[in-house]
Formats: structure tokens, C-alpha cells, sequence
């Protein structure tokens, strides 16, 4: 088997298996167990593969779920309030609830503030915890978007902790723009916000901190496109293999620049806010668990298209997002998933994207 089978194989979710596992009665603790890869270097620089068999551990502690919304906010976070509450402050001012049930997804905190939180503002909560100790971005959601298919909901939005809609119209308008054009995946445009609004946070530890006073209320997703780069494993490989990863369009352009506000279909958009039809999510597979802190939201909207379905990105609407706030807390640059991330997206689509997005790549040999 080579090393792309092998590696989708190993990324296909249980959909199915964990369904069974997942009560809907709470305070039920649940458990499954993933093999979690990575790829390593050994003392010599020889490349291999270690294997993890890591037993997540997950409970729904509250349940707000309501049977007559069939849409639902997944927002994962982990620690740290203060972001998380600015955004269901955002999310209660503007009266999201009245067409979307909200669940919290905590990973692995320490302090119980997501718990009252979701206490607070009336959302579910679930509570996710693993062997490993490691953030996997890919599985606390995807045992989420079960649970919300146990519930009845037929519609998700991916929606980060650090992240609020632009007016009450935003998310109703986005949901509609998502039926209207019979997307698949939908996502829009996305605004550093205000300085008003970083000083109501209390001026967080931001990955750009040094940056902020020129990026305020700039473009910080106008859509993806593809860049190139050199191959993670060139130097191991001693082969200039080329590789083309994603990167944001648009970013710290003028919030209103022309072509950042057009509504069309695209190859991919931003996870931070992705809008997907259960069913959709569930043919697709789900997100990759093999790609733990990066690429899965990437990877899924590729793989959307491959099975003919259409990814559209909304620019005549916008939420604010205080990216990396949450990666400069949690330091989530430095943590070797990151690195085991770059490897296997490389491995993954090195050869399946530029067909797939018919890509003009000079170096037709490495094709």
C-alpha cells in the first residue's frame, strides 16, 4: 500500500462506530480510541512513522439542545475566557440563538469556565480530554458534529472562540447565501478587529502584537490560494520536491477592497468559520485526524471538490476574527503536531492538487 492510501485510510473518521458510543443522556462518560500518526526523525535524520493509539475521553455535561433548530454553532476552546465570552456576549447582543443552538467544546481545561460559561449563556457543553495530552483540532469536532447529529441538526457551523459577526444580519444572511447558492462549504470574509475591540479584550498576547496598530479592521481572509514551497521532506528526500500550501488572499488589504467582497465559488476557505450540511460533513469523512493543528479545514474543502461538491466563499458578508490570540496563548507554533502537520499534508496532496486544481507547475518531473 503506498504511503497516500495508507495515510487516508488511516484518516477516516468512525463516523458510524462512535455514533453508537455517543449518549445522549449527559453527564455520560464516552471513550474511543484513534491512532494518532506522526511522522519523526531519529538520531541519524531517517524518517519514520510513530504511531499512537490515543484514547479520547468525552462528556456531555449540558445539554441546551433544542429540537426545533436544526442549525448549530460548534466552538472549540480551551482555557482562557475572556476571548470565549467576548464572543457569546457578540453572539447573545446580536440574538443568534433564536435560529442556532450553540455547543461548547472544551479541550482539556484546567479551570471550569467554559463549563459555566456554557451554564451562562444557555449553550451544551462537551468535554474532551485525551491520553496524549495533545491538541487535535480535527477530532474534538468531529465528535461534536456527531453529537449534533444524534440531536437532530442537520446544519454546522465551524465557528472559532475568537470570532463575532458584524451585525445581527450576518450569520442569518450567510446561512441563506449557503442555501441560496446550493453550497457545500461556506465561509466569507474576515476583519482583524477594531482597536476599541482588542482594548475591550484587554489587550491580549497576539502572534502580531507588534503589527496590531496597522492591521486594525484590515482584511484578514479574503479567500484562499495556493503557494509554492519546498516539500517538508526535500532535504530528507535530497530532492527539490515542490508543493503548493495554502495561505489567506487578501490579508491586511482595506476591509472593503473590491474584489475581497465578491460572492463565488472557490477551491477553499478559511476553518475559522465554515458552514456545512451534516450530511455533507459526513460523506466527505469528516476532518482528517491525521492533520491535528492545521490544513483539515484545507483538506476538507479538497476533498469536497473532489467528490464534486462546491466550497463558496460570501465577501459581501464579514465577521471579525482576533486570530491567533489563542495560538499565541497556547503556543501551539512550537508544538511538534504543527511540524507532523506540514509532513503529511506535503505527502497527502503533493501530486493530487495540482491535478485536482489544475495548478501550471514548472517542474512537470515531479509531477
Amino acid at each position: 500500500m503506498d504511503e497516500i492510501t495508507r495515510l487516508k485510510n488511516l484518516s477516516n473518521f468512525p463516523f458510524e462506530q462512535l455514533e453508537n458510543k455517543c449518549k445522549l443522556v449527559p453527564n455520560v462518560k464516552n471513550e474511543y480510541s484513534f491512532i494518532y500518526q506522526k511522522y519523526v526523525l531519529d538520531n541519524d535524520h531517517n524518517l519514520f512513522v510513530k504511531k499512537d493509539d490515543n484514547q479520547f475521553t468525552f462528556n456531555l455535561s449540558i445539554n441546551n439542545f433544542r429540537d426545533n433548530i436544526k442549525s448549530v454553532i460548534i466552538i472549540c476552546s480551551k482555557d482562557g475566557s475572556t476571548i470565549l465570552e467576548h464572543t457569546l456576549k457578540k453572539l447573545e447582543e446580536f440574538e443568534t440563538s433564536k435560529d442556532h443552538d450553540i455547543l461548547l467544546v472544551d479541550d482539556r481545561s484546567v479551570s471550569k469556565d467554559i463549563y459555566n460559561l456554557a451554564n451562562k449563556y444557555g449553550a451544551s457543553y462537551i468535554r474532551i480530554d485525551n491520553e496524549l495530552d495533545i491538541f487535535n483540532y480535527s477530532v474534538i469536532n468531529n465528535i461534536a458534529a456527531i453529537y449534533a447529529k444524534k440531536f437532530g441538526k442537520t446544519l454546522l457551523i465551524f465557528h472559532n472562540n475568537d470570532m463575532w459577526p458584524s451585525s445581527p444580519e450576518t450569520l442569518k444572511n450567510l446561512v441563506n447565501k449557503h442555501e441560496k447558492y446550493k453550497s457545500n462549504i461556506t465561509g466569507c470574509r474576515l476583519l482583524y478587529p477594531t482597536k476599541k475591540s482588542y482594548e475591550d479584550l484587554g489587550k491580549p498576547v497576539h502572534l502580531l502584537n507588534e503589527k496590531l496598530e496597522q492591521i486594525y479592521d484590515t482584511i484578514q481572509h479574503g479567500g484562499i490560494f495556493f503557494t509554492r514551497m519546498s516539500h517538508a521532506l526535500s532535504g530528507i528526500s535530497r530532492k527539490n520536491r515542490i508543493v503548493f500550501r495554502p495561505q489567506h488572499l487578501f490579508r491586511f488589504y482595506e476591509k472593503n477592497y473590491f474584489f475581497s467582497t465578491k460572492d463565488q465559488p472557490c477551491f477553499a476557505i478559511t476553518g475559522a468559520l465554515q458552514i456545512i450540511n451534516i450530511s455533507d460533513f459526513i460523506e466527505i469523512g469528516g476532518l482528517n485526524i491525521c492533520l491535528a493543528s492545521s490544513f483539515q479545514d484545507i483538506d476538507l474543502c479538497i476533498k469536497a471538490l473532489e467528490k464534486q461538491m462546491t466550497v463558496y466563499y460570501v465577501g459581501s458578508e464579514y465577521m471579525y476574527h482576533a486570530e491567533s490570540i489563542t495560538n499565541a496563548k497556547e503556543n501551539i507554533t512550537k508544538k511538534p503536531e504543527l511540524i507532523t502537520d506540514n509532513i503529511i499534508w506535503d505527502i497527502l496532496w503533493e501530486k493530487r492538487l495540482m491535478y485536482l486544481l489544475d495548478i501550471d507547475n514548472d517542474n512537470k518531473k515531479y509531477l
